[in-house]
Formats: C-alpha cells, structure tokens, sequence
C-alpha cells in the first residue's frame, strides 16, 4: 500500500485534500465496519485505512475488490467486509460519491 501510520493531525493527505478526507473519514466512522469505535477504541482507528481510501479516491475509480484489498492490508483477510458483503457495497457506494479533487464522481 505504501501508506503510512501518522498521526491524525499530521497526516499529508489530510492537509492536501481536507474535505475528501473527512468525508471518508465519516463514511468509516457511521459504518464502523470491524466495530472498533462501538468498543470505545480511539476516533483514529480507522485513520490509516481513511488515508489509504482517500489515496484510493485520488487516483482511480472506486470499485469493491479494491476498497476490500485497501481494508485488508490494514485488518486481515478474515476483516468484517469479507465476510459482510453488504457492508463493503454500502462502503463502496458511499466512497464512490465523495467529492475528491473538488469533483463528485458520479
């Protein structure tokens, strides 16, 4: 994936592309696919995987095997969205409205 695990307030992408990235970030946060914040985990837990779906968003198309393959690198292959497909194609239609680079991708 090449990401890197940074901070919240210093991430890169979230300085270069700030309402991309709080879009997936909410999108995350609602659906809290492995249910980690309903376990009261930190409010970045999911930050490493938003930066690697922001990146994603960036610079192609969203499809589903690749917001699985982003999930997995940072959960496991057994993650919930293998196992919830429902999930992964909510989180897919959802990422795949988020406006990056000021554009809506339809």
């Amino acid at each position: 994936m090449g990401s890197m695990n940074y901070p919240y307030e210093w991430n890169p992408l979230r300085q270069e592309a700030p309402a991309c990235w709080a879009a997936v970030h909410t999108v995350i946060a609602n659906e809290d696919p492995e249910g980690l914040l309903c376990s009261c985990a930190p409010a970045g837990e999911y930050d490493p995987a938003v930066t690697d779906l922001v990146r994603l968003l960036l610079d192609e198309p969203v499809i589903e095997s690749r917001v699985l393959e982003v999930w997995e690198h940072w959960f496991g292959p057994g993650s919930s969205l293998l196992w919830h497909p429902d999930v992964l194609q909510r989180l897919t239609a959802s990422l795949a409205v988020v406006p990056s680079r000021g554009k809506v991708r339809a």
